[in-house]
């Protein structure tokens, strides 16, 4: 089984599946780390050159790949998405059907907080920021089969939260 995480950039998706795999005792990956690794180039490289219809295009190959490698293994993963995974429709379904989802939903004030200073967010530089997640947020609700409140809590905290979601 893939426990997935969701949520807007800055919710703590790559630190807490970490974490949480970590307290399971299994796998973890983070669909940006394997876009990476697959491309050989960072994601502002692949947004710089493929524009974000290719980037998102790559993306959905490589969660098919996850998908089709882990979903039926014995055992779990974690798989912490990319903040914009979810707004293809066929990543969507992917991560509605084939994982079992789990919102990281925080406040706009908590997510500004977290991206403070990150220049590294391609979608930031061309996006409003509120516009970005107002968009998102009923695509996270859509395919989430649980939802974490992160407002308030450390990353440890959250992981155990996640953890007695799933046990």
């Amino acid at each position: 089984m893939i426990i997935s995480l969701t949520g807007f950039m800055g919710c703590g998706k790559s630190t807490v599946g970490a974490l949480l795999a970590r307290r399971l005792g299994v796998p973890f990956l983070d669909l940006d780390t394997c876009i990476c690794d697959r491309e050989g180039r960072s994601i502002p490289g692949i947004f710089a050159t493929e524009g974000e219809a290719g980037f998102r295009r790559i993306e959905q190959e490589c969660l098919e790949e996850v998908i089709a490698q882990y979903a039926d293994a014995p055992g779990r993963l974690v798989l912490a998405l990319g903040g914009g995974t979810v707004t293809t429709p066929a990543c969507a379904k992917l991560v509605r059907e084939r994982t079992f989802c789990i919102w990281l939903k925080a406040s706009a004030e908590e997510l500004r907080r977290n991206l403070a200073g990150d220049e590294t967010r391609p979608m930031l530089k061309n996006h409003d920021f509120d516009t970005l997640l107002q968009a998102r947020t009923p695509l996270y609700s859509d395919v989430s089969a649980s939802i974490v409140p992160i407002d308030g809590f450390n990353y440890e905290e959250l992981a155990y939260k996640i953890e007695q979601i799933i046990i």
